[in-house]
């Protein structure tokens, strides 16, 4: 119970989602900028985490293929529930409030952000 008492649990927490899996806000914009070394990806090289953004329920799933290191790999697609929505090729992209805003708050929505 210690680490819950003191608050350490909720830092621990809140540095996986916001700097090893790279979730996080950004003036009002998702901002994807994963810092995941290549053990963390399963054998198929894939990495996922579940949370809320904006009210709305989303599933972040890295694809890391060529099971690249940490600092190796750019963002080369971004999809939502299927739909392309960028093609960025860097090492953050933010999604857009207006993007986010189209996200039915019922449903699980995924995000998959493929590396390489």
């Amino acid at each position: 119970m210690y680490h819950y008492l003191t608050g350490a649990a909720s830092w621990y927490l809140l540095t996986v989602v916001t700097r090893m899996f790279g979730v996080r806000g950004e003036k009002g914009q998702l901002c994807l900028a994963p810092n995941l070394r290549k053990e963390q990806f399963d054998a198929q090289g894939n990495a996922s985490i579940s949370l809320m953004f904006q009210g709305k329920k989303i599933n972040v799933q890295y694809k890391n293929a060529s099971k690249l290191e940490n600092g190796e790999y750019v963002i080369k697609e971004v999809t939502i529930d299927g739909l392309v929505v960028a093609n960025p090729n860097t090492d953050c992209y933010v999604v857009s409030t207006d993007a986010m805003a189209k996200l039915d708050v019922n449903n699980l929505h995924e995000l998959v952000v493929v590396l390489g």
